[in-house]
């Protein structure tokens, strides 16, 4: 999150993240299981992708947002797209970014999931480690 909005905020007119109240136990676009948010984001509850969609995700990948559902992705493939399309110091963006050139929405979560299990890989290597460890 940066301090000062490098882009204004669109016109969430029309957004269905709008029709979701959130309450001090739950929100479906910040909480641990953001699954509904992106769900509801990419069309799959009902069939109509959200027409801000496009906006949203744009907006946060300027803005660099870190957290929660925007655009229908996850933070960490919103970090993917970011890392794909990085501008080098001195140097223009490798493309204009567009919805449409994104990395296709199974290969992000294929690649969130990799990175959860070398996560958790290295939770159990540190688990196995702490436990031969002798006492003392």
């Amino acid at each position: 999150m940066v301090m000062k909005l490098r882009i204004p905020q669109p016109d969430w007119t029309g957004a269905k993240c709008l029709d979701f109240v959130p309450t001090r136990e739950y929100d479906a676009f910040v909480d641990d299981d953001m699954d509904e948010a992106v769900a509801v984001c990419n069309g799959d509850i009902d069939g109509k992708v959200c027409p801000k969609r496009h906006d949203c995700l744009i907006f946060a990948l300027i803005n660099n947002e870190h957290y929660g559902v925007f655009g229908g992705l996850y933070p960490e493939q919103r970090h993917d797209l970011r890392q794909r399309f990085k501008r080098r110091k001195g140097k223009p963006a490798p493309i204009e970014w567009e919805f449409d050139n994104a990395t296709p929405q199974q290969d992000l979560l294929d690649a969130a999931a990799a990175r959860e299990a070398d996560r958790e890989a290295l939770r159990s290597r540190a688990s196995d480690e702490a436990e031969l460890r002798p006492a003392g």
